[in-house]
């Protein structure tokens, strides 16, 4: 059984990759909390649901409400039923792909951090742009929602497969991946900077896309993800989830590397394809490669699979 995906054939067991099932789950179930149980219970004058806004909404630093773990714990948070849908939707159609080829460690950190990133920003525009009414009276409304994670991720799958055509509602006409993430990041500029769509955060979705790129182009330079990947390794969490998931920037960069016999070899990374020994390798045959791993393992690979993967995997070492 297999489906189209963004384009690309994936298997019915990796419909859903790991990170991405777990996020989904855990923003589902703090839902119905949030949402459907904790209205009916009462601490004191405020419902379990207000007390768990306070806790674990974004809040202005100056509101006297903020905690820092609110970074994260907004995220895990939604407004309402469609909030939460078209948010858990985007991030299943553009992550999964990201996440197979990043792995799902890296793409858990890349999805925490892009959040963070949305929060800073938003809290940082509301600081410097923000009013009080005209009676003197400062008036805080929580932040909460994925969305700015998913700007982040959107971000990397443009960046990844910026030809890739997709079909999003309410179009239903083939856009490439570049071109929809460019005009949907221009037009939450302009919305952010006219003021319009009031209640939406749109300085922290260009903060969640902006907080993607940065981590993108720098974060393997800056040793952010290293540090972070020992830091994790601290509590058991070594394990990486896809053998080939170290597949990060292979579809655009060009370099020359050096193989396990002291030979060079020049692999091309260009336009969603690459070139090993004269042979063009592209994103299909790399998602066999990882297709075969789930179902046979890694060492029943060909020498020549085992060795185009080596090659693609080198570059994130």
């Amino acid at each position: 059984m297999s489906r189209n995906f963004g384009g690309r054939r994936m298997s019915a067991y990796s419909m859903f990759t790991p990170a991405i099932k777990t996020i989904i789950i855990i923003n589902v179930l703090i839902f119905i909390l949030q949402k459907g149980i904790f209205p009916g219970f009462q601490i004191g004058d405020l419902t379990l649901e207000q007390v768990f806004t306070k806790y674990s909404a974004l809040w202005q630093i100056n509101s006297g409400l903020f905690y820092v773990w609110q970074l994260v714990t907004y995220q895990f948070m939604h407004g309402g039923i469609g909030h939460i849908f078209f948010n858990m939707y985007g991030l299943y159609l553009l992550g999964s792909e990201v996440e197979y080829l990043w792995g799902s460690k890296r793409f858990t950190w890349f999805y925490l951090l892009s959040g963070i990133g949305a929060g800073l920003t938003h809290m940082l525009f509301h600081m410097l742009f923000h009013t009080n009414n005209p009676y003197g009276v400062e008036t805080y409304i929580p932040t909460v929602g994925a969305s700015g994670s998913i700007f982040g991720v959107m971000l990397a799958f443009a960046y990844m497969f910026p030809e890739r055509e997709l079909m999003i509602f309410p179009l239903f006409i083939p856009i490439r991946a570049r071109i929809f993430v460019g005009l949907y990041i221009g037009l939450n500029l302009l919305q952010g900077i006219m003021g319009t769509d009031q209640g939406v955060a749109h300085f922290a979705h260009l903060g969640g896309a902006l907080t993607g790129f940065l981590l993108i182009k720098f974060g393997d330079k800056l040793g952010i993800f290293g540090a972070l990947d020992k830091l994790s390794g601290l509590f058991g969490g070594n394990k990486e989830t896809y053998n080939g998931g170290r597949v990060v920037e292979a579809h655009f960069k060009e370099r020359t590397v050096e193989t396990e016999q002291s030979t060079e070899r020049k692999v091309m990374f260009h336009g969603g394809t690459f070139f090993h020994n004269g042979e063009q390798i592209t994103p299909e045959i790399v998602d066999s490669i990882l297709d075969k791993i789930n179902v046979v393992g890694f060492d029943n690979l060909s020498d020549r699979e085992k060795e185009i993967l080596r090659e693609v995997s080198r570059r994130m070492s």
